[in-house]
């Protein structure tokens, strides 16, 4: 409903032909009242250390983080990828959006582009 709202107020992008669905339910579960979170499965998920993060700049970071592993880049990170507001002023190494902008090496964006993500994290994995 409130997608169809924000599409008719020119606000956001609609869902098209191009959008990408990162599911994070289980679909064929027997009990529809019993929600199971797959993305707990996802190994490369752990990676994210978040803290206060917006959802838009944390699901760019899901996505991106979705097709490095579909690239086989993931399991050989070895730093946490730090995001969110309450990171702001603080120091760290690895940052993404501009409340890790205090960090050793951060990606500045208000959120960061998905592609740009990728890009990011596959030149800093190649160090």
């Amino acid at each position: 409903k409130y997608i169809g709202l924000a599409r008719d107020e020119g606000v956001g992008n609609y869902i098209n032909d191009d959008t990408d669905f990162i599911y994070i339910y289980d679909e064929d579960s027997a009990d529809n009242a019993e929600v199971k979170i797959v993305q707990k499965e996802k190994k490369y998920l752990r990676l994210i250390d978040e803290a206060d993060a917006c959802s838009a700049c944390y699901s760019n970071l899901v996505s991106a983080m979705d097709k490095l592993n579909e690239m086989g880049l993931t399991d050989s990170f070895a730093d946490q990828i730090c995001i969110g507001q309450a990171y702001k002023g603080y120091k760290g190494y690895l940052g993404i959006g501009n409340c890790t902008s205090c960090f050793e090496k951060y990606l500045p964006g208000c959120p960061p582009r998905v592609d740009t993500i990728i890009k990011f994290l596959s030149e800093l994995n190649r160090e």
